[in-house]
């Protein structure tokens, strides 16, 4: 059964990455979180403690306590930019609108080999693609994994980092009967680390890499005969090269 979508709000799935990620790299890039003089509140301690909760949450799949908690994780997310005095992503955030993507305040501190226009273009990317992972991706997969296995492997949770990794332990252990062992298990370890780096926001591998890890979820959805998904993921990748 597919997970019941409108219990998960969008901005539970786009602040981790588009505002709550680049604020949090600022200010801890330019404050000293040891501070002893830096006066501190328990209610800071439950809504850092609450975010981190959501952030795993959100990048894990784990929908049970997205759409039981979703709110408490999104109001965490918003006292913790105030904390930090990120107000006009605090701001983003509580109007629950589509993302209108960083404006100066919420850049982070870039290295030099990246300039902030492509910092911008690879956050747009990084969220298209969670989508496909969380909408497309790991819906398929956790069908694939219930056929094969019989069973669900954790309540209604599509953890697309486990089930990868399900995956690539079936296929070792039928390499005899696989046709293409060796290209399918390099196609879903290039699925897999595309899934890690926008799960984890490596925006820097994401602007290089995008275009392989697309053709990786799309070549992994054909290989367990998910068309649609395939097909779905295939269209935001056209409409993204089509930008360039």
């Amino acid at each position: 059964m597919e997970p019941e979508e409108e219990k998960v709000s969008p901005s539970a799935e786009q602040a981790p990455d588009a505002y709550f990620g680049p604020c949090l790299w600022n200010f801890l890039s330019r404050k000293n979180i040891v501070d002893n003089t830096v006066k501190r509140e328990p209610s800071d301690t439950y809504n850092l403690e609450t975010s981190m909760t959501g952030t795993h949450s959100v990048i894990h799949g784990f929908y049970d306590e997205i759409s039981k908690h979703w709110i408490s994780y999104l109001m965490a997310w918003i006292e913790v930019l105030r904390l930090v005095n990120a107000l006009i992503s605090a701001a983003k955030i509580s109007s629950l609108s589509a993302p209108q993507f960083l404006s100066e305040e919420n850049i982070p501190q870039l290295p030099g080999d990246m300039n902030k226009t492509e910092y911008i273009e690879a956050t747009k990317i990084m969220v298209k693609m969670y989508r496909c992972v969380t909408k497309f991706l790991g819906p398929d997969l956790r069908d694939y994994n219930l056929r094969n296995r019989g069973q669900p492997r954790c309540d209604s949770e599509i953890d697309v980092q486990a089930l990868l990794f399900d995956l690539l332990d079936d296929w070792h252990k039928n390499h005899l009967t696989q046709t293409n062992y060796q290209t399918d298990i390099a196609n879903i370890t290039t699925a897999k680390e595309g899934r890690n780096k926008v799960c984890h926001g490596e925006v820097f591998v994401i602007l290089r890499n995008w275009k392989l890890y697309f053709v990786s979820w799309i070549d992994l959805c054909y290989l367990l005969n998910a068309k649609p998904a395939a097909e779905n993921i295939a269209k935001i990748y056209t409409q993204l090269t089509s930008e360039k």
